[in-house]
Parts: C-alpha cells; sequence; structure tokens
C-alpha cells in the first residue's frame, strides 16, 4: 500500500497546483446543456425553503442570537458556499451539486442549532400561522427528497429486456440501461481473461478501467499495475499536465502493454452545448487518440462497457498528434 501511495505522489502542493490549472467554466452555474437548472437554480431549489426558514426565525425573533452569533453561523455558510460555487464551475464539476456539500452539512448543523434554540416551540404554533408558511415548510421538507425518489428504479431486470423495450417503447434495450445478465457478464469475464492469457506472456496487462476484476478475483493470472488507473488519467488531462503524460505516452510507444483493458473510446469532440463536452474533449486529445494511435481495437464489449487494445503491429508516427 505505501509503494501504491508514493507512486500516486499526491502531495498538498500537488493538489494545489492542480486545482489551480483546472479552467473554470462558469456558464455551468447558470442552466446548461450538463446539469439542466444550473449550479445556482438548483441550489436555490433544494435550500431556499429551508434558508428562508431560517431568516424568518431570526426576523421574528424565534432564534434568539446576537451579532457575533450571526458572523458565527453566517460566515462559514458564505466561505463554504463560495468554496463549492468555484469548485462546481471548474472543469469535471458542475454535474449536480453534490461540490456543495459542506455547505448542506453547515446548513444542516444551524437548522440543528435553531431548532434547540427556539425553532422547535415556533413550529408547534404554526398551526395558526399563514397558509404561504405552512407551504414553505412542506417545500422545505419535500423537495430534498423528490429527487431521490424521481430517482429510483430497479437495475436488475437484464434478462428481460426484451419485453421491456416494447412496454415502454424504448429504442433498444441499451437505453434502459439495465444491468447485464448474468450469462453476458460471465461470457464478458471469459473473453477478458482469454485475451489476458494469450498476452500476459509478452507484456504488462493494464487495467486502465475495471480494476475491482483483479481485486475481486473475477480475473486471475496478472498483477495489478497501479499506473495510470482512469481517473487520474482524466484529472491529469482536465489539468493540462504535460509531464505525466510524457511517460504514458513513451510506454505506449514502447509497447509496455501486451493488452489493455479500458472502456470503449470515442474520438469525437463536443462543444458546451453537449453535456460534459470540455471534458469529453481533453480525454480525447490526451487519453483517447493517443491510444488509438499506437493501439487497436481487438474487442469490443459493448454490454459490460469494456474494450480491449493491443498494440498496432503497423509502425507510425504518433507523437505529431501529441497536445
Amino acid at each position: 500500500m505505501g509503494g501504491l501511495i508514493q507512486t500516486s505522489k499526491v502531495s498538498p502542493v500537488y493538489l494545489q497546483d492542480a486545482i489551480s490549472r483546472a479552467p473554470l467554466l462558469w456558464y455551468r452555474l447558470l442552466p446548461n446543456s450538463t446539469f439542466g437548472p444550473g449550479i445556482l437554480v438548483g441550489l436555490s431549489i433544494a435550500t431556499g425553503s429551508l434558508v428562508f426558514l431560517l431568516y424568518h426565525l431570526v426576523r421574528q425573533k424565534y432564534w434568539l442570537i446576537n451579532v457575533w452569533q450571526k458572523l458565527i453561523v453566517t460566515l462559514p455558510l458564505l466561505a463554504f458556499l463560495a468554496v463549492g460555487l468555484v469548485v462546481s464551475a471548474k472543469i469535471g464539476g458542475g454535474g449536480d451539486l453534490h461540490n456543495m456539500d459542506m455547505f448542506f452539512i453547515s446548513l444542516i448543523f444551524s437548522t440543528a442549532v435553531a431548532w434547540r434554540h427556539g425553532g422547535r416551540q415556533w413550529l408547534d404554533g404554526t398551526d395558526k400561522g399563514p397558509i404561504w408558511l405552512k407551504m414553505v415548510i412542506v417545500a422545505a421538507l419535500m423537495i430534498p427528497a423528490l429527487a431521490p425518489l424521481q430517482a429510483m428504479r430497479s437495475y436488475g431486470f437484464g434478462e428481460k429486456t426484451s419485453w421491456l423495450v416494447a412496454l415502454t417503447d424504448a429504442p433498444n434495450e441499451r437505453a434502459l440501461d439495465m444491468y447485464p445478465a448474468p450469462r453476458v457478464i460471465d461470457a464478458s469475464l471469459r473473453a477478458i481473461q482469454s485475451e489476458i492469457d494469450d498476452s500476459v506472456r509478452s507484456g504488462q496487462i493494464l487495467f486502465i478501467d475495471q480494476r475491482q476484476l483483479l481485486t475481486f478475483g473475477f480475473i486471475t493470472g496478472t498483477p495489478l499495475v497501479p499506473d495510470y488507473d482512469k481517473k487520474v488519467l482524466m484529472e491529469r488531462a482536465l489539468t493540462s499536465n504535460y509531464k505525466y503524460f510524457e511517460h504514458f505516452y513513451a510506454d505506449l510507444e514502447t509497447k509496455r502493454f501486451s493488452l489493455i483493458i479500458t472502456q470503449p473510446l470515442n474520438s469525437p469532440k463536443k462543444g458546451s452545448d453537449d453535456q460534459f463536452g470540455e471534458e469529453n474533449n481533453a480525454w480525447v486529445k490526451w487519453v483517447a487518440d493517443p491510444l488509438l494511435c499506437y493501439y487497436a481495437i481487438s474487442q469490443t464489449l459493448p454490454d459490460v462497457n469494456v474494450q480491449l487494445l493491443i498494440p498496432r503491429t503497423d509502425i507510425q508516427d504518433c507523437s505529431k498528434g501529441f497536445p
């Protein structure tokens, strides 16, 4: 484990440098294709009712706090709000509200304090309050639960996709986004294992993706190569880390890996109007294009989202296409 940590070379200095180099996509704070309502609107919907209730408690003096206590409550909330908005605007973020988690947690703590210092007594008397205030209370309770409820679904009908397509008018079985049937998973594992058995004597096997197959013993006969994990490659691509990719391209050129397991690679560029368009372009530029230049597709297993790459036999100069 110590070797893996040392290999990753993650340090506070590195993190600061990586964060400072990541482009800011401020348009994602507003409605956009990556996150429909945008961060600001989504945040307002998620927390607006609760923030208003806290303000109402203070304004109507149900929650009695002095100036210093107001600062103690407000300043951390504003700080976490600002940090969350900036991180959400960085490339790689802005797809949902998860970067606002510290703001949410601070808001929950503030609500708990307000509940203990007057909020509970105020709520007991709201039966005589105006209807609009009751609606705000209901909204504060219901809105945070709506998105999880809407997202609830089953993924375990992989063997019944044929009739589900007919019932739901889905364009095809893959559009249902079901987990693959056990027989499909078993066949895919056999295909991957067979390719590894044929390639392991020629070089190292790199799992850019699907490393859990090694961890839990579904794939055997090859050690884990800690280099070039998909998330690390993506993060380095988003920050345009030239130094990191020099080593990656050198390993590809020397055919260090006799087999690479990855997600299916695509090369088309996208624009800001597409979901995660900038992230897609960074991945294509730094990872997908060089990989497909040095390596050829041996197999694609679309049902499990896996692609197997082997070194190209035709020699070509790929360095001209490097960033």
